[in-house]
């Protein structure tokens, strides 16, 4: 997909307006709903919702811009996305992205871009768990994985089997590299020992890196600006 100097989408592959539901059931690698390989689609104001597999699954060098949508209750993350090509720009930003359960990290979503060129903002990420104990019931970051995430609203987010800890944010950089930036986000709380709680990074296990969550926000973002139900006419 290609876009204007402000943002708005010109011509390319769009996925817009649609209900994309009860798929991922087939046994193929890079599972996923809506399965983005090798390319920059981009995935606008949809419902990705009880779907067996990871409701989007990009890989292999994949950007998309994925905004505005209601990604719940599927069967694994919500949103997966590996991405190893310099000079790509992926984007997540103003969904909705809850119930997702990750079978092992990354309920909500799951981070392989290992460069600073993901963005996470405007989202708000909700109620996600992950197997895997402190891996991410809300966001999984790779080693490397230096997204920029803020203005989101991320919590209630558990791991376990069954899901009772408490874990929004999962830091899998390695010590001494830049602080993964998590800035001006709602955690669910203005108690920061409850955000420390809720983020597992060097404070956590000093072989990891740092995440940089403050300054936090005082109150949620809202909603945004998804859809409930797909459009006539």
């Amino acid at each position: 997909a290609t876009f204007d100097e402000n943002g708005n989408y010109v011509s390319g592959s769009i996925l817009q307006y649609v209900v994309v539901e009860y798929a991922g059931g087939a046994n193929v690698s890079e599972n996923g709903a809506v399965r983005i390989e090798a390319s920059s689609p981009f995935i606008d104001h949809d419902i990705i919702r009880n779907n067996k597999a990871d409701g989007v699954h990009a890989w292999s060098s994949s950007a998309p811009r994925i905004t505005n949508n209601t990604v719940t209750d599927n069967g694994a993350s919500g949103i997966y996305i590996s991405s190893s090509a310099t000079g790509s720009f992926p984007t997540i930003s103003c969904n909705t992205i809850s119930g997702n359960s990750g079978s092992h990290s990354g309920g909500g979503i799951f981070a392989l871009v290992p460069s600073a060129t993901l963005t996470i903002s405007g989202n708000g990420i909700i109620s996600n768990t992950a197997s895997q104990i402190n891996q991410g019931g809300g966001i999984w970051l790779c080693n490397g994985c230096r997204p920029a995430i803020n203005n989101n609203d991320i919590y209630g987010n558990l791991t376990g089997d069954p899901a009772t800890t408490p874990n929004d944010l999962y830091n899998g950089n390695g010590s001494g590299g830049a602080d993964v930036s998590a800035e001006n986000n709602w955690w669910g709380t203005t108690d920061p020992a409850v955000i420390e709680d809720q983020v597992w990074h060097f404070i956590d296990d000093g072989s990891l890196g740092i995440v940089d969550y403050i300054p936090y926000l005082s109150q949620p973002i809202g909603g945004t600006a998804t859809p409930t139900s797909t459009p006539t006419g």
